[in-house]
């Protein structure tokens, strides 16, 4: 069942971002957010977010040094993108 709700993009990212911080530091690993807080979605929460720590986690795992960014954007017809970039090696 979905659970929809109205939320800041921007807050679930650094939400996400915060938990792995610690490990991200640890490692010596740079993680930042880059979204505006003026984007808001009606989707549910927790599926999402349950995504968005799925991929900020590997890249933390997987990344041995340099930085990831995790950003959302507006793009053509009102959709948004979320990616996580890393410096980890690129096939």
């Amino acid at each position: 069942d979905l659970q929809l709700s109205r939320f800041s993009l921007h807050q679930a990212l650094r939400r996400e971002v915060r938990q792995l911080e610690p490990l991200a530091r640890a490692k010596g690993l740079s993680l930042t957010v880059e979204s505006p807080d003026t984007i808001f979605l009606h989707v549910d929460r927790s599926k999402l977010c349950r995504a968005l720590g799925n991929l900020i986690g590997n890249a933390t795992k997987f990344t041995e040094v340099g930085a990831i960014v995790v950003s959302g954007r507006r793009v053509a017809g009102g959709a948004v993108e979320v990616s996580v970039r890393d410096s980890g090696v690129s096939s």
